[in-house]
C-alpha cells in the first residue's frame, strides 16, 4: 500500500527536507513498555509551502489483525501473528501532537492506523522549519513476528517512534509498516537518552556521550576477552537492578535510530583504517553465550566489511560501526544507521557473510538513502553485490567458503560462488514463466520473488554490470555516485545518469531492459569462420531473444582461457569481426552472467562432427542443469502392487531445475509376479506466453502399463493420455492463490475385461489458495466418455483456529449427468469415493488417475489395500456400492483434535439419484456417517473408524453382519507424496 499525495508545485532542481530529532524515552521491563517524548525540529527544503505532514506511527502494525504488517504475514503463509494471543501484539498510543507548543488537529489514515496527517495550524513556507513534540507510549510485541519485538527482557527496539514521512519532488512517501519491504525517510540528527535499569548493556545508532558508561563497556571488553569458550546452555536472564542509568547517544546526518538492550551482552571492541582517508573507525559487536564461540572472533568481519566498502564505494562517514547478536533476528539480519542486528548464522562463514552484508547496508540505505519500498534492488540488490563481491575477491577457494559443496558437485565446478547461485535462482524463475522486473514496488513481488529479484536478480545485474565496463571502471563510477548522493535520496533515474556521464555507455539496456522487464537474451554462435590470410576470424551471433544487451564471447583452447570480448547488444544478426585467437571452442557466457533465456547453444568448436553438440553426460540422481553438457539422468527404481509383485527398473531424466522447455521422464520396469514390462512415460513441452496472464501453458503426454489381474496369463491395464495445461500467473496481492486449467484426453483400456481404448475428455478449471489460514481448492470439471456426458463441481476449504493449533475442513461436491446411455456403472458418481477394488471386486479409477496397489479382480475378498480409497465424489469413509448416473451431492467435514494429538471427528452426509437396483424403489435418499479418524498424514494418509451410520446404510446394505475390521477404510493419496503434474493440492488441515 502506498499513499503518494501530489506536491503542489515540484519547482527545480534537487531538494530534501530535513529532520532533527531529540528523544526521551525509558524503558519498563517489566510491562515491557516505552514513556517517551520526542521534539522535531521539521525543515522545509522544498520549494512548496506545505499544510499537513504525514507521519510513520509503525508500532501500531503489531497492534492487531487488520494492519497491512497482519494481512502481509498472513498472506505469506506466516501465522505466527495471527497465532498469537493478544498480549504479545504491540502499538503506539499516548500521543499529544503540537507545533511550536500548540495542539493541533491530527487524525489517522482511513483503516490505517499506523500512519497519520498533522494538519498545520500555519503554512510551512519553503526554507522556514517548525517544532513537532509529541509524548508516546510503545508496547513492545511479545514474539518475533518482524523487526521490532523482544524475547523476554531481550529488547530490539526499531522503527519505534513517530516519524514524519519523505517529502520528495514525487510528493508525500506514507506507507504502512511490512515485514517484505523496507524504508525511507529523511537525514538530520538524533540526540537520544535512554533511561533503563543499570545492568542493561545498551548498543544503539550514534556515539554514546556517558563516561561512566564507557568505563563500563571497558571493563565488559576485558572480561569478554579473557573468556576461552562460552557455554551456550547458559542463556538465562539475571534480575534487573533497582537502579537505573540514562544514556545518552547522538549522530548527525542519519535517517534512523535503533538500539538493542540486554543484559546478558558481552562486548568486543576493534579499529579499522579506512583506506583511503586513512582516518580510524572504532567497530563494536555485542553478543551473548548463545552464538558466543562464532561471535569472539566477530570484530573482524566488522572491520573487513568497513574496509572493502570503503574501499570500492567511499570512505564510511561515520566514527563508529557496530553489529548485534539479536535475540529476535528479523530475516536473519537487519540494518540501521551505524548498527545493525544479526539472528542466529550456525557457523562461523554464515555469520560472516550476514554481518558483511549488513554493514554494507550502511552505504545502501545508510548513506545512500533510497526509496527501498519502490525500489528495494536499489539497496538489496546492490548491496548484495558488494557482499557476493567480497566473497569471491576475499575469500578466494577450492568452493564457495572453501568447500566443494553438494550444488558444486551438481553443476560438476569445483568452485562455486554466490553469483553461480544468482544464476542459478534467476535462470529458475526466468524459465518456469515467474520472472519479475527488477525495479518494481516491494509489494509488487511474489512472495518468493521477492528475496530472488530483490537480492539475487539485483546482484546478478550489478555483476553483469562490472563486467561489460570493466572493474576499475565500474568502480570509478560507483565512486562518483556515492560522493554525489551521499546523505542524499537517489533515484534509479540518478544512478543511470551518473553511471552513464561516468563510463560514456549508453545503459538503457541496463535501467529500461533488466530493469524495467523480463526479456531474456538468447544469444547463440551461428558459425566461426576463421581467416588465417588476414589473421582474423569472422564470428556469426544470432540474438534469438528481446533484450539487447552486451554479450560476452570468450575462447578457449583445450579448456583454458585464451582470449575473451564484449560486444554491444545487438537484435537480429551481427557478423563480428575479430584477432584470431588460439581457440578450438567459442562460448558465449561462459561465466553466467548474462540473462540468456537458454544456454545450451552457447557453445561452438572449430572442430569436429558435431560442433555445437554438448558431450553426453550421464549421471546418477541429478537434478541441475549444466548448459557445457548433454545430460541425461538416471537412478533405479524399485516398486510393488499385488499383481506385479516386486518391479524393479530405472528412471532417465532430464535436469529438471531449471525448468527446461522439454521435461521428460521415462521409467521402464520389470514385475517379478507378472513377469512382465511395466512401467510409464512422461513428457511436456512448455510455453511462455505473454498474452492472457498466462505464466505458461504445457503439452503433455504420458503413457502408463501395469497389471491389475493375477492370472496364469496376468493380464494388464494401460493408458494413453495427452492434454493441455494452462497456469495463470499469481497476483502479488494474493501469492497463495492460482488459477490453473486442464484439458486431457484419456484413452484406457484393461485388457482383462476388454481389448477397447476407451475415450474420455476432460476439461479442468482449478482455482486455490495455499493459505494457512483459510486454504481452499475448487475444482469445476466436465468429462464426455463411452455414451455419457459429465460435469461436478468439487470444493475443498479449511479454517485454522487462531491460538488453536487445530481447525476443521470441509469438502463440497456436486455432480450431475447431462445424458447417461452407458450400461458401465464404473462411470457413475460414487457415494464412497473412488477405490482400486471393491468388496465386489470392481474398480471406478476408470482412467488410472490415482496409484492403487492393489486392483486385482479376483484377490482374497479382504486384503488391507481393499480398504483404500480417495476422497472423491460422495467421499464417504465406509464402503458401499451405492451409485448414481443421475445427480449426486455430498458434504464432508472434518475437525482436528488439539496438536499433537493425531486423532480428528468426521461427519459425511450425502443425497443423491439411486443407481443400484437395492435402492430402485426410491428416487432419491440420504445418507449419513461420522466417526474416528487417525490423521497420520493430514489429507494424505487417514484412517476412518466409523461410529454412527444411518439406518439406510445398515438396512440396506447389512452392514450389522459385518465384522468392524471390514468397516474401517483409509485414504493414501501417492499422487500428494510426489509433485502432481497437473494440479498442485493442497492439504486442508494443518
Amino acid at each position: 500500500m502506498l499513499f503518494t499525495i501530489p506536491a503542489i508545485s515540484w519547482g527545480q532542481g534537487y531538494f530534501q527536507q530535513r529532520t532533527d530529532y531529540q528523544i526521551n524515552v525509558k524503558l519498563n521491563d517489566v510491562l515491557h513498555k516505552l514513556s517517551a517524548f520526542e521534539t522535531i525540529i521539521y525543515t522545509n527544503n522544498s520549494p512548496d509551502t506545505l499544510s499537513y505532514i504525514y507521519f510513520h506511527l509503525w508500532p501500531n502494525g503489531y497492534k492487531n489483525n487488520s494492519t497491512a504488517l497482519a494481512n502481509q504475514l498472513m498472506r505469506s503463509n506466516q501465522l505466527e501473528f495471527y497465532e498469537a494471543n493478544d498480549t504479545s501484539y504491540g502499538f503506539i498510543d499516548s500521543l499529544d501532537f503540537k507545533i511550536n507548543g500548540t495542539s493541533i488537529q491530527w487524525n489517522y489514515l482511513k483503516d490505517t492506523i499506523d500512519i497519520c496527517i498533522l494538519h498545520l495550524p500555519e503554512k510551512l513556507f519553503p526554507g522556514k522549519a517548525i517544532q513537532i513534540t509529541t509524548p508516546f507510549r510503545v508496547k513492545i510485541p511479545g514474539e518475533a513476528f518482524s523487526r521490532l519485538g523482544r524475547y523476554k527482557q531481550s529488547y530490539q527496539v526499531t522503527q519505534w517512534y513517530p516519524k514524519p514521512a519523505v517529502y520528495d519532488k514525487f510528493g508525500w512517501h506514507a506507507f504502512p509498516y511490512l515485514n517484505e519491504g523496507e524504508f525511507y525517510s529523511e537525514f538530520g540528527k538524533f540526540d537520544v537518552s535512554i533511561t533503563l535499569p543499570d545492568n542493561y548493556t545498551v548498543a544503539a545508532t550514534g556515539i554514546l556521550q556517558n563516561n561512566e558508561e564507557k568505563e563500563r563497556l571497558n571493563n565488559l571488553i576485558e572480561s569478554t576477552s579473557r573468556i576461552k569458550s562460552f557455554d551456550k546452555n547458559n542463556i538465562g536472564f539475571p534480575p534487573s537492578s533497582t537502579t537505573f542509568k540514562t544514556l545518552r547517544f547522538v549522530q548527525d546526518s542519519i535517517h534512523d535510530f535503533a538500539w538493542f538492550a540486554d543484559k546478558r551482552f558481552y562486548v568486543a571492541k576493534g579499529n579499522i583504517e579506512l583506506p583511503n582517508s586513512h582516518r580510524t573507525v572504532t567497530t563494536w559487536v555485542y553478543f551473548t553465550n548463545i552464538e558466543g564461540n562464532l561471535w569472539k572472533n566477530a570484530i573482524n568481519y566488522v572491520d573487513s566489511g568497513v574496509y572493502y566498502y570503503s574501499k570500492w564505494i567511499g570512505d564510511y562517514p561515520y566514527a563508529e560501526c557496530t553489529a548485534v547478536e539479536s535475540a529476535l533476528g528479523a530475516g536473519g539480519g537487519m540494518e540501521y544507521p551505524m548498527i545493525t542486528n544479526i539472528g542466529l548464522s550456525g557457523d562461523a562463514a554464515s555469520l560472516e557473510e550476514v554481518i558483511v552484508h549488513e554493514v554494507g547496508h550502511n552505504w545502501f540505505y545508510g548513506i545512500l538513502g533510497s526509496n527501498e519500498r519502490e525500489h528495494p534492488w536499489m539497496d538489496e540488490g546492490i548491496n548484495s553485490y558488494y557482499e557476493q563481491r567480497y566473497t569471491v575477491e576475499q575469500k578466494k577457494s577450492n568452493g564457495y567458503y572453501g568447500n566443494v559443496n553438494i550444488l558444486s558437485k551438481m553443476l560438476g565446478k569445483k568452485t562455486i560462488t554466490p553469483f553461480d547461485v544468482n544464476r542459478l535462482a534467476c535462470d529458475y524463475i526466468m524459465r518456469n514463466g515467474s520472472d519479475q522486473a527488477l525495479d518494481l514496488h516491494s509489494e509488487a513481488f511474489l512472495f518468493e520473488n521477492y528475496a530472488i529479484v530483490s537480492y539475487m536478480k539485483g546482484a546478478q545485474a550489478m555483476n553483469y554490470l562490472k563486467n561489460y565496463l570493466g572493474a576499475e571502471k565500474y568502480d570509478n563510477c560507483m565512486q562518483e555516485y556515492f560522493e554525489k548522493w551521499k546523505f542524499k535520496h537517489p533515484y534509479p533515474a540518478d544512478l543511470q545518469k551518473t553511471m552513464e556521464e561516468c563510463s560514456g555507455k549508453n545503459l538503457d539496456w541496463f535501467f529500461k531492459g533488466i530493469c524495467k522487464e523480463t526479456r531474456p537474451s538468447d544469444y547463440k554462435i551461428k558459425s566461426l569462420k576463421p581467416d588465417v590470410d588476414s589473421n582474423k576470424i569472422n564470428i556469426l551471433v544470432k540474438n534469438k531473444g528481446k533484450l539487447t544487451a552486451p554479450v560476452n564471447i570468450s575462447f578457449f583452447q583445450n579448456d583454458s582461457l585464451t582470449g575473451s570480448i564484449w560486444i554491444d547488444g545487438f537484435t537480429g544478426e551481427n557478423n563480428i569481426v575479430h584477432n584470431l585467437p588460439d581457440f578450438n571452442k567459442a562460448v558465449i557466457d561462459p561465466d553466467g552472467l548474462m540473462f540468456e533465456l537458454k544456454r545450451t547453444n552457447n557453445t561452438s568448436r572449430t572442430q569436429g562432427l558435431f560442433k555445437k553438440t554438448k558431450p553426453l553426460n550421464l549421471k546418477l540422481l541429478g537434478i541441475l542443469e549444466n548448459p557445457d553438457k548433454t545430460q541425461l539422468f538416471y537412478t533405479p527404481v524399485v516398486g510393488w502392487n499385488t499383481c506385479d509383485g516386486i518391479m524393479s527398473g530405472i528412471l532417465l531424466y532430464n535436469p529438471i531445475i531449471p525448468e527446461r522447455k522439454i521435461q521428460y521422464r521415462l521409467m521402464p520396469m520389470y514385475g517379478t509376479a507378472s513377469n512382465d514390462f511395466t512401467g510409464m512415460g512422461y513428457s511436456e513441452y512448455n510455453f511462455y506466453p505473454t498474452f492472457l496472464n498466462l505464466q505458461k501453458f504445457s503439452l503433455f503426454a504420458e503413457y502408463n502399463r501395469f497389471h491389475s489381474v493375477k492370472t496364469e496369463n496376468a493380464s494388464s491395464w494401460q493408458k494413453f493420455e495427452g492434454g493441455l495445461n494452462f497456469i495463470f500467473k499469481r497476483n502479488p496481492a494474493f501469492p497463495k492463490r492460482q488459477w490453473q486449467g486442464v484439458i486431457k484426453s484419456t484413452y484406457a483400456s484393461h485388457l482383462y475385461r476388454d481389448s477397447v481404448m476407451n475415450l474420455f475428455v476432460n476439461a479442468t478449471v482449478i482455482f486455490q489458495d495455499h493459505s494457512r489460514k483459510i486454504p481452499f481448492h475448487v475444482e469445476i470439471h466436465a468429462e464426455s466418455g463411452p455414451y455419457y456426458l459429465k460435469g461436478w463441481t468439487d470444493c475443498s476449504w479449511g479454517v485454522n483456529y487462531k491460538g488453536r493449533k487445530t481447525g476443521f475442513s470441509a469438502r463440497f461436491f456436486a455432480g450431475t449427468f447431462l445424458y447417461n446411455n452407458s450400461n458401465a456403472g464404473e462411470y457413475n458418481f460414487h457415494l464412497s469415493g473412488k477405490y482400486g477394488k471393491s468388496v465386489n471386486q470392481t474398480s471406478n479409477d476408470y482412467t488410472y488417475s490415482e496409484a492403487f496397489p492393489d486392483r486385482s479382480g479376483i484377490m482374497p475378498p479382504d486384503n488391507i489395500w481393499q480398504h483404500q480409497f480417495i476422497k472423491s465424489d460422495g467421499g464417504f469413509s465406509i464402503y458401499t456400492p451405492s451409485s448414481s448416473g443421475a445427480w449426486m451431492t455430498a458434504l464432508n467435514i472434518e475437525s482436528a483434535f488439539p496438536l499433537p494429538v493425531p486423532l480428528g471427528v468426521f461427519f459425511n452426509i450425502a443425497t443423491y439419484k439411486n443407481a443400484s437396483k437395492e435402492d430402485a424403489a426410491n428416487p432419491s435418499t440420504f445418507r449419513w456417517e461420522s466417526g474416528i479418524e487417525l490423521r497420520i498424514i493430514p489429507d494424505i494418509f487417514v484412517v476412518y473408524f466409523p461410529v454412527f451410520i444411518s439406518n439406510s446404510i445398515k438396512s440396506t446394505y447389512g452392514f450389522d453382519s459385518k465384522t468392524y475390521t471390514e468397516k474401517i477404510r483409509f485414504t493414501l493419496r501417492f499422487s500428494k507424496l510426489i509433485p502432481f503434474r497437473y494440479t498442485n493440492e493442497i492439504p486442508m488441515m494443518f
